[in-house]
């Protein structure tokens, strides 16, 4: 079994954070491709949910966390 404190899964989140504003950032710039623009908007939603998800497990206090 992994164990991971709170502590990193607090720098997790943080860094799932940077990297979705940094997609969203990226989506604005007008040299990007419709395409581009929506997997890079896509990529970010993706990563803001999971840090969603892993700080909704640390506000809860959860101890464990299910990978499927």
């Amino acid at each position: 079994m992994i164990k991971l404190t709170t502590t990193e899964i607090a720098w997790i989140i943080g860094e799932l954070d940077r990297n979705a504003a940094i997609n969203t950032n990226a989506a604005t710039n007008p040299e990007a491709s419709t395409i581009e623009k929506g997997l890079l908007n896509l990529k970010a939603e993706n990563l803001t949910s999971i840090s969603n998800k892993l700080q909704k497990a640390l506000d809860n206090g959860d101890k464990r966390i299910a990978i499927i």
